[in-house]
């Protein structure tokens, strides 16, 4: 479209593999913009020759089939970013977004990517609800930005070649963060950095897997409550973060588990259970701990 479009839009695709690309020179929509998938891959590129702007609410339904969200260039939202079945969405330009943006894939086994490698803002929650494929999230752009909070949950995976993986480690700002992962065969891989801000809690729970799982708690946290749930396989956490005010809980649960307390790491007091295994404790400032804590079953 190379002038702007004023009331809602709806664009509807047919059954089959297809491509569409917005290539106008304006590419801006005052109202609703929509775009509704069928079966079949399809693939829609939304800023294929100029900055994609939805002064309202941006909605792709993906169906059946590996559906795809492509950008080439900026992408503005005012209202929500809701994606349905959508399995890839990567940010290579910058992102946007007023209101709350979703990615859900909960009824599919197709495999779901989200990636940010530009700034990438949320004014809203982000909420991502993966299926029964592998999740991949990779929010490592420098700037991802959540006005509000954060909800992830990467469910199951069967594919014994690759892990889920929810890495934050490009400076992550979100109010709360909440992570539910299931039963991966590979195993579940959770991060984030030394940049990451978060004045809420930061809870992430792998307690459904039977396989081994690596976290990476790192940043700042000014919140009262942390928490990680191990699953019955090997869990390995290191714990780095400032959270000078937090009490963090670490549930291991069975298996051969090892906790990390780095060099930099400060709370207010910290809990350990290591549950039935042969664990470690690798505890980088030395003995005594330099706030309060209580560690069982190692």
């Amino acid at each position: 479209f190379d002038t702007a479009r004023n009331g809602n839009t709806v664009i509807q695709l047919r059954d089959g593999d297809r491509s569409v690309n917005f290539i106008g020179t304006s590419n801006t929509f005052n109202g609703l913009l929509r775009i509704e998938a069928s079966d079949g891959v399809q693939t829609v590129n939304i800023a294929a020759a100029a900055d994609l702007n939805v002064d309202g609410t941006f909605i792709f339904n993906g169906r059946d089939g590996s559906d795809r969200l492509v950008a080439e260039n900026t992408v503005s939202v005012t209202g929500a970013m809701l994606l349905r079945g959508v399995n890839t969405f990567v940010n290579d330009f910058g992102v946007t977004v007023g209101g709350d943006m979703n990615m859900i894939t909960l009824l599919e086994d197709e495999d779901t990517k989200l990636v940010s490698n530009q700034f990438f803002v949320v004014g809203g929650n982000l909420t991502y609800l993966g299926g029964g494929g592998v999740d991949f999230i990779d929010l490592k752009s420098n700037g991802a930005n959540i006005g509000g909070y954060t909800y992830i949950n990467i469910d199951t995976a069967s594919d014994p070649s690759n892990n889920q993986r929810v890495d934050l480690t490009g400076s992550f700002v979100t109010t709360r963060l909440v992570v539910d992962g299931g039963d991966a065969a590979a195993g579940n891989f959770f991060a984030l950095d030394a940049g990451a801000i978060i004045p809420g809690d930061v809870i992430v729970n792998f307690a459904s897997s039977t396989t081994s799982n690596t976290v990476i708690f790192d940043g700042i946290f000014t919140g009262s409550y942390g928490t990680y749930r191990g699953g019955s396989g090997s869990d390995f956490v290191t714990f780095t973060a400032d959270a000078e005010f937090m009490l963090f809980a670490a549930l291991m649960g069975d298996g051969d588990d090892t906790f990390t307390i780095g060099s930099t790491a400060f709370l207010d007091f910290l809990y350990v259970d290591f549950g039935a295994g042969n664990d470690t404790l690798d505890n980088q400032l030395g003995d005594p701990l330099p706030f309060a804590s209580n560690i069982f079953n190692n």
